[in-house]
């Protein structure tokens, strides 16, 4: 490992080992040890410098190449973004290994999804690397993304990347095997894994990819889709899928076959050609319809398959350039046999406001079973209790429903949820834990498509509760009741926010739609919408309603009139349904 880690030669850099007299030197170099206490970069550097050494030990034992170690560089990289480390010896790694390991061509499509500050990373191999130690990536959220979203190590090694605990998606997962099996068998498949922001569809598309990993006799391509502001580029993820697969081992066929059958295509992957092939096939692309493109790529896909089986593993569809779409609907209704799976991941959220190109490609596919949607469901509190007994040993299953009830089985929550339980060792507090950052995003993200009548009344219906009846909503913001059932019905029907839940009476014979929320999530991000005393006066009228409704049934309601009675501004009233 030595030639690996050339700016950090002993791990115990990087793991802060134990200093004497609160100083530590290293080749004539200080650690940077504050008050007796560790560097929090170098702590930081010591749990990402385990991960990196055990994945690139693991890589070289197994004979892998450039590309291998170049994605275990970049995930450290990628890790140290958030940390904006510019001195000690975790920096001297970034700045003199993590860089320059990766790729001319990766390193400028990441620098363009990250948004590096300066041109840091060398065009070459074997370049210098950059000296400058403020040349760090910008500390954003695409930083993360990229992190989440990078493919595993090359196919040989993949698969001793430890994979992450996984969860009550069992039949999920013999389902995508039942059909790789189909297109193993030449019934070319095309799947659109489907969910919730945080509910495990990359988990789970990446543990079916990663079951391969040790079969030379499969190739699987990973493309990442990014939300690409202005034109964008056209079919990045697959560029992107086939760049990684002829850089493995037999690339070399893959590169021959494009040559071969899809020039137009190697054409925009400069890295796999010398300087006079990438002129003479950027002079043959010149004037290359959208439709010879299309068709260059579907059958240049089935000689690749008719060697090997293919899977082109997508992620995030719902970002995906109009032209990669297209490239899928084309390969999906092409009638040969083709030993060829396309699995893609998508958010419906992303895509139900406006004309959504996957909305309308998907529906049309499936009308005519050119493909097939897997939705994924929320975890049950069983499966909650499972995860538990596996991350811990002491019996904190016990503790799932407390879990389950604040989460309502969304993973991702899930384990930041648990993550508090490590941190703080008390789930008492647990109510109190905010949803993951970018699960909030995203669902503000979605409110803002709506109109400002449709945000009005969910903010509206966020204030009646989890569940509410169109005729408390109708009351609180003194509009009909058919306004709302309208508007609650559409936003059901595009599954937005809300469902519908049959029919509600009161005892004075009032009916009306009874909704519900989808997630608790939803209603927390819409509640905080809400100025607070707009929202005492929502309680208010909600509260005066229902009262009414029940009259001398009020007993019945007595926990949601507290509630709201709770909330009010004048709390002399008496509130007569509490005694």
């Amino acid at each position: 490992m030595h030639s690996l880690f050339g700016a950090c030669r002993h791990p115990e850099e990087l793991n802060g080992s134990a200093a004497t007299n609160g100083e530590h030197k290293t080749e004539g170099r200080r650690s940077h040890i504050v008050s007796g206490r560790q560097n929090p970069a170098i702590e930081v550097g010591a749990r990402i410098a385990r991960y990196v050494v055990a994945v690139a030990s693991s890589a070289t034992a197994a004979g892998c190449g450039w590309d291998c170690l170049s994605w275990v560089g970049g995930q450290l990289s990628i890790r140290l973004a958030r940390e904006s480390v510019s001195t000690g010896p975790l920096a001297a790694y970034r700045l003199s290994v993590a860089i320059p390991l990766l790729e001319p061509e990766r390193a400028a499509r990441v620098r363009r999804r990250v948004g590096l500050r300066r041109a840091a990373i060398p065009q070459a191999r074997g370049a210098s690397p950059a000296t400058t130690a403020d040349a760090r990536w910008s500390d954003s959220d695409a930083a993360l993304e990229v992190q989440a979203s990078s493919p595993g190590a090359c196919a040989r090694c993949a698969g001793t990347v430890p994979a992450p605990n996984m969860v009550g998606r069992a039949t999920e997962l013999a389902q995508l095997n039942d059909w790789f099996e189909q297109a193993r068998s030449g019934t070319r498949r095309v799947i659109f894994v489907s969910g919730e922001p945080g509910i495990g569809k990359t988990t789970l598309t990446r543990a079916f990819a990663d079951s391969f990993a040790s079969d030379r006799a499969i190739r699987i391509g990973r493309g990442q889709c990014v939300d690409q502001y202005g034109a964008g580029e056209p079919y990045l993820p697959i560029l992107e899928a086939l760049t990684r697969l002829c850089r493995e081992p037999r690339g070399e066929k893959l590169v021959e076959i494009l040559h071969r059958i899809a020039p137009a295509w190697l054409a925009q992957m400069p890295s796999l050609v010398n300087a006079e092939d990438r002129a003479r096939l950027q002079q043959l692309a010149q004037g290359t319809t959208q439709q010879r493109m299309l068709r260059e790529m579907a059958e240049a896909l089935e000689v690749i398959a008719a060697e090997t089986p293919l899977v082109l593993h997508l992620e995030d569809l719902h970002w995906s350039d109009p032209s990669t779409l297209d490239l899928i609907a084309t390969i999906a209704r092409r009638s040969e046999r083709a030993r060829l799976m396309i699995l893609g991941t998508y958010r419906p959220v992303e895509m139900l406001a406006g004309k959504h190109p996957l909305r309308a490609m998907k529906e049309e596919l499936e009308l005519h079973q050119h493909a097939i949607e897997l939705r994924l469901p929320l975890l049950s509190e069983a499966d909650v209790a499972a995860f538990l007994a596996e991350r811990f040993s002491d019996g904190k299953e016990n503790i799932a429903s407390m879990v389950y009830a604040r989460t309502e089985g969304n993973p991702l929550f899930m384990v930041n949820v648990i993550k508090y339980l490590v941190d703080q060792g008390s789930l008492a507090d647990a109510e109190k834990i905010e949803a993951p950052r970018n699960i909030r995003q995203t669902i503000e993200r979605n409110l803002q498509r709506l109109s400002p009548d449709e945000q009005r009344i969910l903010e509206a219906a966020s204030v009646a509760g989890a569940e509410f009846s169109a005729a408390a909503i109708a009351a609180a913001l003194q509009q009909s009741a058919t306004e709302i059932e309208a508007c609650c019905t559409a936003l059901a029907r595009r599954e937005q926010f809300v469902a519908t839940q049959g029919i509600k009476t009161w005892p004075d014979g009032t009916v009306a739609a009874n909704i519900r929320f989808h997630h608790s999530l939803y209603r927390e991000a819409l509640y905080d919408r809400v100025p607070p005393g707009h929202r005492v006066e929502l309680h208010e009228r909600i509260a005066a309603r229902t009262e009414q409704a029940y009259g001398k049934r009020t007993a019945e309601i007595a926990a949601e009139l507290a509630n709201h009675s709770g909330r009010r501004i004048d709390r002399t009233r008496p509130c007569g349904f509490l005694n």
